[in-house]
């Protein structure tokens, strides 16, 4: 199965080892999914891939920044609605054809939209980019809708 770029767009995987950080919103409004506001990366030119409109369950386990935090992390449930953009997010989504990996070590990145609410559930005081898993999940399990978070 593969792990990054294909020639149609990028291959969202169903779980994996991911970053996670907070950013503004793009694309609002663009799908019945934008409430949830989370992004996943793409290499440039490469396409929205397969993630948009499907939900994951995202794990966080440790800060970069400072890898002796354990926590206490948490889980929430996404749905992708939009790229997270590279272009000064180059260290989280700056992945390429020829490096899958981000400055992180992991191929992909969930860019959270700071206007869901979801990074304040996500994020414990004083984190603000956080490593860790995802699994896909089934949608319904999602309690973010088309007109908010």
């Amino acid at each position: 199965m593969p792990t990054g770029p294909a020639p149609t767009g990028y291959v969202q995987l169903p779980s994996g080892t991911a970053s996670f950080t907070e950013g503004g919103c793009q694309d609002p409004g663009s799908s019945p999914s934008s409430g949830s506001g989370l992004r996943r990366s793409s290499v440039p030119g490469m396409g929205a891939g397969n993630a948009r409109g499907r939900c994951f369950a995202l794990t966080a386990d440790a800060d970069p920044y400072d890898p002796e935090d354990t926590g206490p992390f948490t889980t929430i449930i996404v749905k992708v609605t939009d790229m997270c953009p590279v272009a000064g997010n180059e260290q989280w989504c700056g992945q390429t054809t020829d490096d899958l990996m981000n400055s992180f070590g992991t191929a992909f990145h969930f860019d959270l939209c700071e206007d869901s609410g979801g990074p304040a559930v996500f994020f414990p005081s004083g984190h603000y980019a956080l490593t860790g898993s995802f699994m896909e999940v089934s949608c319904s399990l999602w309690s973010g809708g088309a007109d908010g978070p």
